[in-house]
Parts: C-alpha cells; sequence; structure tokens
C-alpha cells in the first residue's frame, strides 16, 4: 500500500448497519488515506465486513476500555502527517480531503474544523436548522465561545499528527464528550482553523450517543468545561450551564417529534461524540 498523507481512525463495536459506508466513504476520498479500524469486539458480523476489505484498511479487534482507549490505540499506529477520527455511523463527503489538504499546505495550520451536516439512519439530510445556527458560529470561534457549548463536530476535525502528540491523546476517563476535552486542549495550544466547507455528515438515531444518551453526555461536557474554565471563565462557564439545559430540552422535544425512532441494534459504547 502506498504511503498516505491522511490517516483516519475509526473506533467500532457492533456496528454493521452502517459500517461499510463509512469506510467507504473515505476510499472514495480522491487522495488514498489510511485508514485504521479499532474494534472492541464485535459479535454482529462487522469483523466480516472489515475481513472483505483486504488490505485496503488496517484493523483490530480486541477488548477495550471504551471509545477514547480504542481511540488512543488507533493514533498510535497512524503514520500519516494529517489524522482524522470517524464513527462508523457517519460519512466524509464527496472531495472533503482535498479541501482538507489545501487547509494544511500552510505550515502554519495545527488543525482545523469543518462544517457537518445532520443526516438519520437512511442517510437523509435532517436538523437543517441545527446545522445552520452552528455554521454560523464557527467562523468566529473563540475559546470563550467553546467553553459556553462545543461548537465543533468531531467528525469534523483533522489536525497534523505531531499537534496532537504535543498536546496529548484522550482523556480515558471521558467517555461521551472526550472530543469536548481534547478541542479545548487544542485550542489552549493553538487556536482552530475554520474551513467553510461541508466536509461530513454526523449520523443521529435514537441509539447514538447524541440521541438516546444526550443528557449524560451534556453533564460530561459540563464537567470538562468546568475543569478548563477556572476562575477566569467563570462567566462563560455559567452561559455554559444555561446553554447546557437549553439543548437537553431542545434533544427531548426533537425526540419526541422524531418519527419512526429506531429500536434495533445494540447501543454502542463507542458512538459520535457530538
Amino acid at each position: 500500500m502506498n504511503a498516505a498523507r491522511v490517516s483516519i481512525v475509526m473506533p467500532t463495536l457492533n456496528q454493521r448497519r452502517y459500517l461499510r459506508a463509512a469506510i467507504d466513504s473515505i476510499l472514495e476520498q480522491s487522495c488514498h488515506a489510511e485508514i485504521i479500524v479499532v474494534d472492541g469486539g464485535s459479535t454482529d458480523g462487522s469483523l466480516q465486513i472489515l475481513e472483505s476489505y483486504g488490505d485496503r484498511i488496517r484493523f483490530l479487534s480486541e477488548p477495550d476500555e471504551g471509545q477514547s482507549d480504542a481511540l488512543n490505540k488507533g493514533l498510535s499506529l497512524t503514520t500519516g502527517e494529517v489524522i482524522g477520527w470517524l464513527n462508523s455511523d457517519d460519512v466524509y463527503q464527496p472531495a472533503a480531503f482535498s479541501h482538507v489538504l489545501r487547509m494544511f499546505d500552510d505550515p502554519n495550520v495545527k488543525w482545523i474544523y469543518g462544517m457537518v451536516d445532520v443526516i438519520d439512519e437512511q442517510g437523509n439530510e435532517i436538523r437543517k436548522w441545527v446545522t445552520k445556527i452552528k455554521n454560523r458560529r464557527l467562523p468566529k470561534l473563540t475559546f470563550n465561545h467553546l467553553l459556553q457549548t462545543n461548537w465543533i463536530s468531531q467528525m469534523g476535525v483533522f489536525w497534523r499528527r505531531e499537534f496532537l502528540i504535543s498536546v496529548g491523546g484522550l482523556q480515558t476517563n471521558y467517555h461521551l464528550a472526550m472530543d469536548y476535552d481534547l478541542w479545548l486542549r487544542f485550542w489552549r495550544e493553538c487556536p482552530g482553523t475554520f474551513l467553510n466547507r461541508t466536509i461530513a455528515s454526523f449520523r443521529i438515531y435514537e441509539t447514538s450517543k447524541s440521541g438516546g444518551q444526550y443528557r449524560q453526555q451534556l453533564s460530561e461536557a459540563y464537567e470538562i468545561a468546568k475543569r478548563h474554565a477556572g476562575e477566569r471563565y467563570s462567566l462563560d462557564l455559567a452561559r455554559h450551564a444555561v446553554n447546557r439545559h437549553v439543548i437537553s430540552s431542545m434533544y427531548t422535544v426533537l425526540r419526541l417529534l422524531s418519527p419512526g425512532k429506531v429500536k434495533s441494534g445494540e447501543d454502542r459504547i463507542k458512538a459520535s461524540s457530538e
């Protein structure tokens, strides 16, 4: 396999339904990418799908201590200059990597975040108004704004491998909002660079973390914000507390209004951390 400038780490557990779409969205990019799938011991036939790709991907399947642990395993195996993280139920947009790599032609860029839309279990775009709200905020994002709410969608983020090494990997004590902690640590080191493109799609459904565990996720995010805010950013932390309740109420209403909730499949430990 030829050397790749991009490496993508994909944690997964019992995501057979969406796994192939996620992998294919990487393979169909205009530039070659190294794909490292870290499976936590799936029992739903996911391994047969992974094996079908032959040497086009690398994968390991073994028990882990959660998504953060799985990601750290995969990140330690990457060889590319630019790294991304895609959960196995999300997808990249066509030509996403060409736009991403163009940003990294600037040696001063350490990490970037792009726009992400939201799709349902069938791949149809949903919640367009939520996407519009986020997209209006992203170009003007500051550390203060990020402390108030996690505006950055994980599948829209890429970074230089050496930058992650300098900042440190994911904190394994976080299982639902580990990406938020990483973005705050990234930003303290170097503000992110905004990519004005929709480069990925975040899939939300009842058994995803943002679909079924949003209250726990928001609680963990608040604890992360509190740790990073300290006394200096107490006002931003207060705003985070308000936003937390607003977003929780919004998710509750959206779940009540959502038709045809997905009941099938096993709840994952590894899922999107939106």
